[in-house]
């Protein structure tokens, strides 16, 4: 799978990401979250702490259904839209 270059996640609708059977792919783990990129480009946080709960068996592939990291994908894509707006608000 080759990796699109950067998206502006606040630019990108939800149902693009996940129809068609794409895939995410680990980048890299900083500050307790794990950081996978989207086939078309997206890069979005996957906290530590939503995978770390007592009890959680949670296995985190490298390789994997962009439909089954949606919800890690919306988060992040509704945040950046939000503080797009505030940004926009300020200028």
């Amino acid at each position: 799978m080759e990796m699109s270059l950067y998206v502006n996640p606040a630019t990108v609708k939800i149902i693009d990401l996940v129809k068609d059977n794409k895939r995410v792919k680990f980048a890299y783990y900083r500050d307790r979250e794990f950081w996978y990129q989207h086939e078309d480009g997206l890069l979005f946080p996957v906290p530590l702490k939503d995978v770390d709960e007592p009890g959680a068996r949670a296995t985190l592939p490298d390789n994997e259904k962009a439909i089954l990291f949606m919800r890690w994908m919306k988060r992040y894509i509704e945040a950046a839209k939000k503080e797009a707006e505030i940004t926009k608000e300020l200028f």
